[in-house]
């Protein structure tokens, strides 16, 4: 194996090679990072299309750190950070074709950690990847998360630090989780699917007075919502050929309301369209 270096400000370069069935891939790892100065909040853009997405809350003076492992005949790495606007865009692109996924020895990697110390607005565009986003203990304004044909995790489990004004997901043939959504402390989360495995976990330490409202849009598949009983929880269902589990809801008029809704300091009112599958409900005592 054939090792080269190459070190610019903040960048680190590795390259090697590594041979699969007779096809040499040539994989290189970009890290970056930068201290925390006088930012007052980040923007940051995250692009990943095939391989091992993590993101998560990370320590020390550090306003960013990232890793990106990628074949580097068929992306390139993205890491660039502009101090002007304070927005960080990390990632791979294509650099033309598509990869043959299985023959990939090693995957690509991409590890971001962020501050919690600013507010932060997250975009995440992932592909045909592996995703486990973790935003619990960092200061989340917003979320935008589009997943295509992936496996992919969003999780608060610790509560957000300020208040968020949305979190907006979007997937394609997806496994999808959103866990901890209580802690997420935003306004509103929207969520758009076409089709797969949903679950979307409202659980969290859920502050008296919340108040949070769900869009949720399923064309075909599975969708689980674990609802807190101490939550006070409103659902308005529209469905064409899908079930929905009334367990723990009272009937009143176009919707169902959960059982002790008037004694509950918190609530969420959920609009839900789904045209095929089914609609699961598990009630969780915490």
């Amino acid at each position: 194996m054939l090792t080269r270096s190459v070190v610019p400000v903040a960048v680190l370069l590795l390259g090697g090679a590594v041979v699969q069935q007779g096809v040499a891939q040539s994989f290189r790892t970009v890290s970056a990072s930068r201290l925390l100065g006088d930012e007052q909040s980040l923007e940051v853009d995250v692009q990943f299309g095939v391989g091992k997405l993590t993101v998560q809350p990370g320590t020390g003076r550090a306003l960013y750190r990232t890793s990106v492992h990628y074949m580097e005949e068929k992306f390139r790495a993205i890491t660039s950070y502009n101090h002007q606007s304070r927005r960080l865009r990390v990632g791979v692109e294509k650099r033309g074709g598509f990869p043959n996924i299985g023959t990939f020895k090693t995957p690509q990697l991409l590890d971001l950690s962020l501050t919690p110390a600013v507010p932060i607005e997250l975009r995440a565009d992932v592909g045909a990847a592996e995703a486990r986003i973790e935003l619990g203990g960092l200061s989340v304004q917003s979320v935008e998360i589009k997943a295509g044909a992936a496996d992919a995790t969003v999780s608060f489990d610790r509560p957000n630090l300020i208040e968020c004004s949305e979190f907006d997901i979007k997937t394609g043939a997806a496994e999808f989780h959103a866990d901890g959504l209580g802690n997420a402390r935003c306004a509103k989360i929207s969520f758009s699917g076409g089709a797969g495995d949903i679950t979307l976990d409202f659980t969290g330490e859920w502050m008296a007075g919340s108040k949070m409202e769900g869009d949720v849009k399923l064309t075909f598949g599975a969708l689980q919502l674990r609802l807190p009983r101490q939550v006070g929880v409103t659902v308005s269902v529209d469905r064409l050929l899908a079930s929905f589990d009334e367990a723990g809801f009272t009937r009143r008029g176009t919707q169902y309301v959960s059982q002790g809704y008037e004694r509950a300091t918190a609530t969420l009112a959920l609009s839900i369209k789904a045209v095929v599958g089914d609609i699961d409900v598990v009630w969780i005592d915490r």
